[in-house]
């Protein structure tokens, strides 16, 4: 199978840049024009449009087209801008914990022990476990005493990483986990 040529695919077509965006359109005029829309790096194109009713159809949809991928690409940069900033709130030092569990909630806490721009190192800690008035429940708060020699690293996704498929850690703030009571799932 031919792989798809976006240059051989287009000759003969007026290239229209947007001076905002990723996006190009390629218009081939004429009694009927056609529109090719691409964004970005792709190879096969977004749209690929005939306008019978003229070229003021043209110039309105390749407007709406540019309009459309400027607001998808800033969302984008948006998004990237607020996980890079909640990304540096990862400090050294920091308490995490997970809360996980088929049919009962299990609490784990791990403490970062280093830090790069995009990845966390972290150990985890023990927990210490109080009771309620509820049987089923149990209130947990870190103990801040190693559980393992064995230091993980992660990467850091938001302001957390995940440790497992089940598992992501969060900032711990300060208030005590509930968890599910001993002999009630455990």
């Amino acid at each position: 199978m031919a792989k798809w040529n976006r240059d051989a695919d287009t000759q003969g077509a007026i290239k229209i840049a947007d001076k905002h965006s990723t996006a190009v359109a390629y218009v081939w005029p004429g009694d009927v024009p056609k529109v090719k829309t691409y964004c970005g790096k792709r190879q096969k194109p977004d749209g690929y449009y005939r306008y019978p009713q003229g070229r003021g159809a043209v110039g309105r949809a390749i407007k709406a087209y540019f309009e459309d991928v400027q607001a998808i690409e800033k969302t984008k940069a948006d998004y990237k801008n607020r996980k890079d900033a909640e990304a540096d709130q990862v400090e050294v030092g920091g308490i995490y914990y997970t809360s996980w569990g088929y049919d009962q909630t299990n609490i784990d806490y791990y403490q970062v022990v280093g830090r790069t721009a995009k990845m966390v190192k972290y150990i985890a800690i023990g927990k210490s476990i109080y009771d309620t008035d509820c049987p089923a429940q149990d209130i947990c708060v870190p103990d801040h005493m190693i559980k393992g020699k064995e230091i993980h690293t992660a990467k850091i996704n938001g302001n957390g990483w995940r440790i497992s498929s089940f598992e992501f850690a969060r900032a711990w703030n300060g208030e005590p986990n509930k968890q599910t009571a001993r002999g009630y799932g455990h």
